[in-house]
């Protein structure tokens, strides 16, 4: 419309031009003005031509039947389950969500839900599952029981990207930093109950930069993503099953392209966003820097060789001091992964640590500082057999950030076995 409004300027420009040469006689002036009209009429033509080419390039939903084996324009790039050929061109990557894309991006937490106290949560990081739909994991809920889920080709998003972006991880929690822009040959898969059964309903969108919605009757995500996949030509892996081919080749895909092999809880990036909320869980429980801990769990502590200073003698145990372990953890991350990657000022929150008598202390700091939240609800943080006891802060939290700890983890993708 732009183009049209400056051709209407300057045909009255032309018209006015004329008129003041022909010393104000209508009829020489009229020739200019037909020129004008005329060239406005020719864009008027050409904008009702764009439209309906835009009207014919944009697909009337096609109801296809769920037994097709490739949806139109899909090719086969077929992938071996030990990976050994895993390529960006033959990856997808999955992600299971309440929210449909705003803008054409994945929101992240941090993008997300600001409360209205203009509070945010400290998670940065986008998970992603690598050709299949993420297993139900370490009592996490069944992400079948979301409602979109949003295929990306990797190719796509590796070229987007240019590698800023991607983080890395294992095939059933593949990670991405930031806010997530949905790429062109994306498809998003819901369930539409009205959807007669044993069809598919493929949308391509306009406007959308080559997004495709495909709805289904089928609820069970379980059963629907992994089979639309395989309509795309792509091929489904276990992403829970792991032996020392295929992590090896996992392993070799990551480094190959720089990036990390790990789990969000024992990443640098992970424990950036997981401190708020362990701070959080102190100060709602027992609202102190130290935990008593006896001498059996003590000693079983010991082998992973965590510093001395992390423990005081009490009386026939010892208490465990957070206050310096998490000081600590800091300069750890700091060192793993950039600041400027974190999303908040981590020495900000160091500080915090350092100069508050207990946990609710430095979480009232955190709000007003950093204006940042815990992930968690504040009910969840006081269930004491919530994640946040103290054995689960130090599974996710401590045992994982030293030498031992990661490499126990590592081996549950047989590491050890190459």
């Amino acid at each position: 419309m732009a183009g049209i409004e400056k051709l209407v300027t300057n045909g009255l420009q032309v018209a006015q031009s004329a008129i003041q040469k022909s010393g104000g006689v209508l009829s020489a002036a009229t020739k200019p003005i037909e020129a004008g009209s005329e060239k406005l009429t020719n864009a008027l033509d050409g904008l009702a031509a764009s439209n309906s080419a835009l009207i014919k390039k944009s697909s009337i939903p096609e109801l296809v039947d769920e037994t097709i084996e490739l949806l139109n324009g899909c090719t086969k790039k077929p992938l071996n389950q030990d990976l050994s050929n895993l390529s960006p061109k033959n990856m997808v990557l999955v992600h299971m969500t309440d929210f449909y894309p705003q803008d054409g991006k994945i929101l992240c937490s941090r993008s997300f839900g600001i409360t209205p106290d203009g509070l945010s949560k400290p998670r940065t990081s986008v998970h992603f599952t690598v050709n299949n739909i993420s297993p139900e994991l370490f009592g996490d809920p069944s992400w079948a029981d979301k409602k979109f889920g949003i295929i990306m080709p990797s190719d796509r998003i590796f070229q987007q990207s240019n590698n800023a972006k991607l983080l890395g991880g294992v095939p059933d929690d593949f990670m991405l930093s930031g806010d997530v822009k949905i790429p062109s040959g994306s498809f998003i898969v819901k369930h539409n109950p009205d959807i007669p059964q044993g069809k598919l309903k493929v949308t391509n969108l306009v406007n959308s930069d080559g997004i495709t919605i495909i709805e289904t009757s089928n609820e069970n995500m379980n059963e629907t993503i992994p089979a639309i996949i395989k309509k795309l030509g792509f091929s489904t892996i276990e992403t829970d099953s792991y032996n020392a081919a295929k992590t090896k080749n996992w392993q070799e895909f990551l480094n190959k392209h720089g990036l990390n092999l790990c789990f969000h809880q024992s990443s640098p990036w992970g424990r950036a966003e997981g401190l708020i909320d362990w701070i959080a869980a102190l100060g709602a429980q027992k609202n102190s820097w130290q935990y008593s801990v006896n001498e059996k769990m003590y000693q079983g502590l010991m082998q992973f060789n965590l510093p001395d200073k992390y423990f005081a003698k009490n009386g026939n145990g010892y208490n465990f001091d957070y206050q310096t372990c998490f000081l600590d953890m800091i300069e750890q991350i700091k060192q793993e992964f950039p600041k400027e990657k974190i999303s908040y000022d981590i020495d900000k929150l160091s500080k915090i640590i350092r100069e508050s008598k207990n946990p609710s202390i430095a979480m009232d700091k955190i709000k007003s500082s950093l204006k940042l939240t815990s992930l968690m609800a504040y009910d969840d943080l006081l269930q004491t057999e919530s994640q946040f006891t103290f054995m689960q802060i130090l599974d996710k939290f401590i045992l994982t950030s030293t030498e031992q700890g990661k490499k126990a983890l590592l081996n549950k993708l047989c590491i050890n076995q190459f």
